[in-house]
């Protein structure tokens, strides 16, 4: 399968204080590596050329816990201020390293069930259809992961609050398309979901 052009770019967000886990999520175990290691696995599976992975809470340890910081790896000064910054902070990143792209996937570092195949498979679908946003399908709307064209780059790199992207897929529903995950856009936010989806998935890449 041919690689992904060089106009697209990865953003992939893991910046979270993890508050409700009491220890920064990025690190717990998964698969061979932790949370944040199977979100970059896969990450470079998907064959996107520009990618970055936005840091902030934990960023020293974290930096400890790799022993250096990969290239792709930034970190957001802002963080604090959610999700919305750290958006901002990586489109800005990818768009100084490749002013051309055409198009951005957005994921998250805590859904380790969304494997690389249904990210590609986003960029696919966002190649066959007119619409410029494609979204994951959740219960009450649609969110990330989600690739957007390069006409919603500015209202990303405006963004500041803590909902994301949420309300730019939200206000244009008419250039939306949604994607269904099957079930496995679960978000890893509680001890208790974690060793349940660990239970179950968490010994397999």
């Amino acid at each position: 399968m041919e690689p992904f052009p060089p106009q697209y770019g990865l953003l992939l967000l893991a910046a979270g204080a993890s508050k409700r886990m009491g220890r920064p999520k990025q690190l717990l175990p998964w698969g061979n590596g932790t949370l944040l290691s199977h979100a970059v696995f896969q990450a470079e599976k998907t064959d996107v050329q520009n990618r970055v992975v936005v840091l902030g809470a934990h960023a020293s340890t974290i930096q400890a816990h790799l022993g250096k910081l990969p290239d792709m790896f930034v970190v957001n000064p802002e963080w604090e201020k959610g999700m919305g910054s750290s958006i901002a902070f990586g489109i800005a990143h990818l768009l100084r390293k490749e002013p051309t792209l055409q198009g951005i996937l957005i994921m998250l570092a805590d859904q380790p069930l969304l494997d690389f195949h249904f990210l590609k498979q986003l960029r696919y679908t966002f190649e066959s259809r007119q619409e410029s946003i494609i979204a994951t399908k959740y219960l009450h709307g649609a969110g990330v992961p989600a690739f957007f064209g390069k006409k919603y780059f500015a209202a990303l790199r405006q963004l500041q609050s803590d909902f994301g992207a949420r309300d730019i897929i939200r206000n244009n529903a008419d250039d939306l398309y949604v994607m269904d995950p099957k079930g496995k856009a679960l978000d890893i936010d509680t001890l208790e979901t974690y060793q349940k989806l660990y239970a179950d998935f968490g010994l397999s890449e």
